[in-house]
């Protein structure tokens, strides 16, 4: 009996695959919807990746619940928006309190952030993403040279 996808299901992987810059994973998508893979499919477009205490990680693939580009850029996204706002609150903290001085120091900072990655495969393309990513934001990035412990 052939089983047909959740219309749910279907509308989050077409709307992943608009937002896959790169369409890495298209094919092997699209396998999987011929072949009626549905669990994989479900598994990996049903919900996100989480972020805990040893950082993002999941199975290279495609998917808002595995590690690929697409997810590395939206993670810089919501991490330079986060880091921004927390410096603006901080701004006008200080500028209520010394209205002259936040503006001189708030004016001359430039932002800067560390990037280091590892040997697993791909650790590199995701830290080149993200310092693209974080760049775009202004912030001045600081990438390792080579892969160290992370």
């Amino acid at each position: 009996m052939q089983q047909t996808i959740p219309n749910d299901l279907l509308e989050k992987i077409q709307n992943w695959q608009s937002q896959e810059l790169e369409n890495t994973y298209f094919e092997q998508t699209q396998r999987d919807l011929a072949e009626n893979r549905f669990e994989a499919l479900q598994q990996r477009f049903s919900q996100s990746l989480s972020f805990g205490t040893a950082g993002l990680r999941g199975v290279i693939g495609p998917g808002p619940n595995a590690m690929n580009l697409t997810v590395i850029r939206k993670v810089s996204i919501g991490l330079a928006q986060y880091i921004l706002a927390q410096l603006k609150q901080s701004q006008n903290q200080a500028q209520s309190q010394s209205q002259s001085q936040a503006k001189s120091q708030s004016q001359s900072a430039k932002h800067r952030i560390a990037i280091a990655y590892d040997a697993r495969h791909g650790s590199l393309a995701f830290a080149h993403e993200s310092a693209k990513v974080l760049a775009s934001y202004g912030f001045e990035i600081f990438l390792a040279p080579t892969h160290c412990p992370t």
